[in-house]
């Protein structure tokens, strides 16, 4: 950010907070051999940006910041969609639970409760770290997070 290396989110996010909303900053991102420039706008974070994804971004988009798992949509099965992880933070919800890259799932269901502050989410998964074996699992994580920059 701005010509400065960082690998911590927290050392992102204290440089970020050093700069004044509105401001301008550039970015550059590394991911595998991709590299992408940008100029991003900073502006007011939003007290609480989980409930502001939750209206403004797709069920899938938000799984990420909450547990920790980036999907891919391969299709649906009786009106199920099934997805492959295609990415895991390590000491997410995600992977405290067992799951792993590669591992295929079908969203049974998905419930938000803003009241009482949580979320939860029923798959049946074939993980590989269990031989592929199928079984139902209910992760559940607080909408309160930090996993934003």
């Amino acid at each position: 950010m701005d010509g400065k290396p960082y690998k911590k989110l927290e050392d992102i996010q204290a440089a970020i907070l050093t700069h004044a909303a509105p401001s301008l900053i550039t970015v550059s991102l590394r991911r595998g051999d991709a590299h992408i420039n940008a100029a991003l706008c900073l502006s007011q974070r939003p007290d609480d940006p989980i409930q502001v994804a939750l209206k403004r971004d797709s069920r899938d988009n938000v799984l990420y910041p909450l547990f920790g798992m980036q999907l891919e949509n391969v299709g649906s099965f009786f009106w199920r969609g099934s997805y492959v992880v295609k990415r895991v933070t390590k000491g997410s919800v995600a992977d405290e639970s067992g799951i792993s890259v590669d591992d295929p799932l079908m969203i049974q269901d998905w419930q938000v409760d803003t009241d009482k502050g949580f979320a939860v989410l029923q798959v049946v998964i074939k993980k590989k770290r269990a031989g592929f074996i199928e079984s139902a699992i209910q992760i559940a994580t607080y909408l309160e997070t930090d996993n934003f920059i």
